[in-house]
């Protein structure tokens, strides 16, 4: 009867050592490429993967893509 109780607190303190690993070196985190912040992982929907010059995949958090919509747009050299 005692052998379970011990399996499962052998797997919650597994399952709870992983996570503050996890929350120590920013494994649930995403960085943004643009302002260089780490935002916890809050869905790939917060982030948008296009760099300006569409030639590689970024990440540009809320606060970024918002920027950008405020800036006018260069013109073509």
């Amino acid at each position: 009867m005692i052998l379970p109780g011990l399996l499962y607190l052998a797997l919650a303190l597994l399952v709870c050592t992983l996570l503050l690993i996890g929350f120590h070196t920013r494994r649930f985190c995403q960085r943004c490429d643009y302002c260089g912040r780490f935002y916890w992982w809050i869905g790939w929907g917060a982030f948008e993967w296009t760099s300006p010059e569409y030639d590689y995949w970024a990440m540009r958090c809320k606060f970024c893509q918002w920027l950008m919509r405020q800036l006018p747009t260069l013109p073509e050299p």
